[in-house]
């Protein structure tokens, strides 16, 4: 019942997304979620163990109607590959996007030579934005429904520090879950930056 009420809810949230960035203020809501989003990586080290050696920071390239949240990217910014039916393997943004060509669902990547399997590790943590279509407020996301990103999360999230940015309207107060459905420790929107508190290393 909760798998076919996600898929419903999916459908009309892409809908909805879908209509509102052809809206006006959708170009200003995007610059706030970047402007947001880079105010909290400049502070990100303070939730990070005090024996982080810095840490990584990996996002995704938008599809569709997906905002794009890389206002700010550098060259050493991480982006997914998906690797075979299950795995994502991550690779750096590097100085120009012109090498990357459109894989699976259409999301731009990069040759797979290039990719890596991610290390995170308690040494070097990785601060990672996760696509959603919508959070809630005990900040349970509502991916695409591939499992790809729930699969990571569940692999490597004692070292991940994990991020949803959306615009407010996409912040609902509850949605349907399952076992897997792992939430994320900070929700971004155009108005705020929302922690769940955690420590890294548990989940």
């Amino acid at each position: 019942m909760t798998a076919e009420a996600k898929k419903t809810l999916r459908a009309a949230l892409r809908k909805e997304r879908d209509a509102f960035v052809l809206r006006p203020e959708a170009k200003v809501i995007e610059t706030a979620l970047n402007a947001h989003l880079a105010a909290f990586l400049a502070n990100a080290k303070a939730l990070l163990p005090a024996d982080a050696q810095g840490f990584e920071i990996a996002s995704f390239l938008p599809v569709g109607s997906e905002f794009n949240l890389n206002q700010e990217a550098t060259p050493q910014w991480l982006y997914p590959r998906v690797d075979g039916p299950h795995e994502l393997l991550w690779f750096r943004r590097g100085e120009s996007l012109e090498r990357l060509s459109a894989g699976a669902f259409g999301v731009r990547e990069a040759p797979r030579e290039e990719c890596f399997v991610c290390d995170a590790s308690a040494r070097k943590p990785w601060v990672v934005v996760v696509p959603a279509l919508a959070c809630d407020a005990s900040h349970v996301r509502l991916g695409y429904g591939g499992g790809f990103f729930d699969r990571f999360l569940a692999r490597h999230g004692a070292h991940l520090l994990t991020v949803c940015c959306l615009p407010a309207r996409f912040l609902v107060p509850v949605l349907p879950s399952e076992r897997f459905d792992l939430p994320v420790d900070v929700v971004i929107d155009e108005h705020a930056v929302r922690h769940r508190p955690r420590h890294l290393g548990t989940t």
